[in-house]
């Protein structure tokens, strides 16, 4: 089985939360986990939904996966800035495919205002920091990196700086 890591992030949460949402559409469980420590597992009704973000905006959550029972999708996942001690200041999703075919989500989150990147790694994600978040200094040519896309920090504007690495089309 395919397994596709699609990550993309911005400077604020609503973008991130947004473009999980969009990609996820049917989720059928949530995995809180809160700055206590505390994890909490719950069915994604409307009303869980709906308190994540004022979660995430209180400081209390520190991550949100939603799961599916999507043939294509496992699950998307939200972490704060920073999770884990990382040295990422943006807000950072995750949508896990369980198909080789990545583009149609790669082009729906392309479109989606105030994202500041989206990169597609085989098989896991592409390990990113602030420092690596301009064109001069991103691992466009390390593994397992298929295609990514840059725009200036504030995810504004609508060019993007985008590279493929030659083996990234869809099998």
């Amino acid at each position: 089985m395919a397994q596709i890591v699609i990550e993309f992030g911005a400077p604020v949460l609503e973008p991130v939360l947004n473009a999980v949402l969009s990609l996820i559409e049917h989720p059928s469980a949530l995995d809180l986990s809160f700055k206590s420590g505390d994890c909490v597992s719950t069915l994604a009704t409307g009303g869980a939904l709906d308190a994540i973000y004022q979660q995430f905006v209180e400081g209390n959550l520190t991550s949100a996966t939603l799961r599916t029972d999507s043939a294509t999708v496992r699950y998307g996942l939200v972490l704060t800035p920073h999770f884990d001690d990382q040295h990422l200041s943006m807000w950072m999703g995750t949508i896990e495919l369980t198909t080789n075919d990545w583009r149609p989500y790669w082009e729906r989150l392309l479109r989606f205002d105030g994202l500041a990147f989206v990169c597609v790694g085989d098989e896991e994600g592409v390990e990113l920091t602030d420092e690596k978040l301009t064109v001069a200094s991103f691992p466009w040519d390390e593994w397992p990196l298929l295609a990514a896309a840059l725009r200036d920090r504030t995810g504004n504007g609508s060019d993007w700086v985008i590279r493929e690495r030659a083996s990234a089309t869809s099998r």
